[in-house]
């Protein structure tokens, strides 16, 4: 089998690299334990806290010699670091998976933009994308002409809008005064 038939990044890439005749097992033990780590991490955040005390039962039984395994305990602190990198990328991205589901992206929070059919200068008719109503991306195309701009509101305490009445003006309440109810 060769190296392009796989992919080298998930734990069983690397175990049919190590399987491989004349693989360098030292080399690729730790990017192995490493790489099984962040896969269970991710897959089991909850379980993968078993793994905090396996990694270094896993590298002490391997050591006494109650498991045989290719590279012995020939490096073992190598292994442990390896393991405990995957469990935190594991948790990492098991993270960012639960985020996502809980928080929508930004992408899928804009609203899709709309056609509009415009009147060109020549006289014909064509088609124009808009940004949708509420989008914060570039104005639109000017169709028609801007309306104008409406009188900023303001707040007029009940006494102020009296003395405006009494003077002549209109009040917002159609003219009529409180006095004249």
């Amino acid at each position: 089998m060769a190296y392009t038939d796989f992919d080298p990044t998930t734990h069983a890439g690397l175990r049919q690299l190590r399987d491989q005749p004349g693989a360098d097992q030292q080399a690729l033990a730790p990017a192995e334990h490493q790489a099984f780590a962040r896969e269970y991490a991710a897959e089991n955040p909850v379980k993968a806290l078993g793994l905090i005390p396996a990694i270094p039962a896993y590298q002490a039984a391997k050591g006494v010699g109650l498991l045989g395994s290719r590279t012995g305990a020939s490096q073992p602190g190598a292994q442990m670091a390896a393991g405990y990198k995957g469990l935190g990328q594991g948790w990492g991205l098991a993270l960012r998976r639960f985020m996502e589901s809980v928080i929508p992206s930004a992408a899928a929070a804009e609203p899709e933009p709309q056609v509009v059919q415009v009147m060109n200068p020549d006289g014909t008719m064509s088609f124009r994308q808009v940004p949708a109503a509420g989008a914060a991306s570039a104005p639109a195309p000017a169709v028609a002409p801007p309306a104008p701009a409406a009188a900023p509101r303001t707040f007029e305490s009940e006494y102020a809008r009296e003395l405006r009445v009494i003077r002549g003006g209109q009040n917002s309440a159609g003219g009529t005064s409180i006095f004249n109810r």
